[in-house]
């Protein structure tokens, strides 16, 4: 939870700090409301309650299994820690990436920038996809209704994408979405975060999966 939360606030200080703190919102403010209320929150509701490492018959049988619980092995400070700083360099990347490659470098076809909006819709819609994408490879359980709850979160934040981009015309965002489909840098993106972090997170769950057998041997 504490993950994904870094994940959203970092890019908003980070800019901050480019732009001197002039206090510009790069994320569009009834997004930003219905980010752990809609797009992120139901996935990890139902990672916390559904899902599960070992069958309870298992559980039951093997008492040693209450092991790692009891020694805090996947929560501990160096845990803590290390998703604090795993969300910041994830982020932080997002951010600069994206404002170097959709802002002020990349014109489209008709000479048009797109200016901090578009790179801040870019921004918010990869930390969904990326939060979204963290809560089924940290699953045990990949069940239809995991899935459901991941691409239904998804393609919710899309429709509401659209939804401001091409009916609010007083909306910064106005606009923004035809602009960013029109740049091919912007699919290079997505892919490379979408990749990237994926490789990583699988990487650290099969070690902390090799590190926690010796707690249950």
């Amino acid at each position: 939870m504490f993950y994904k939360n870094i994940l959203e606030t970092v890019p908003i200080f980070m800019y901050g700090c480019v732009s001197l703190f002039t206090g510009t919102q790069i994320y569009n403010s009834l997004l930003y409301v219905l980010f752990n209320l809609c797009f992120t929150s139901w996935p990890i509701i139902w990672y916390a309650t559904m899902d599960y490492e070992y069958p309870k018959h298992i559980i039951i049988r093997r008492p040693r299994l209450y092991k790692i619980g009891l020694q805090n092995v996947y929560f501990n400070k160096w845990v803590f820690w290390r998703w604090i700083f795993y969300a910041f360099w994830q982020s932080s990347l997002i951010l600069f990436l994206a404002y170097y490659t959709l802002d002020s470098l990349s014109p489209d076809e008709n000479g048009m920038f797109g200016g901090i909006w578009m790179g801040g819709e870019f921004v918010f819609g990869s930390i969904v996809i990326v939060s979204n994408m963290k809560i089924m490879i940290s699953s045990y359980l990949i069940t239809g209704w995991m899935l459901f709850l991941l691409i239904g979160s998804t393609s919710f934040y899309c429709f509401c994408y659209v939804m401001i981009s091409y009916v609010t015309t007083n909306s910064q965002e106005f606009g923004t979405l035809l602009m960013m489909l029109s740049a091919p840098q912007m699919y290079f993106s997505l892919i490379l975060f979408t990749f990237m972090f994926v490789l990583v997170d699988t990487g650290l769950q099969y070690l902390n999966i090799y590190i926690n057998k010796w707690y249950i041997l």
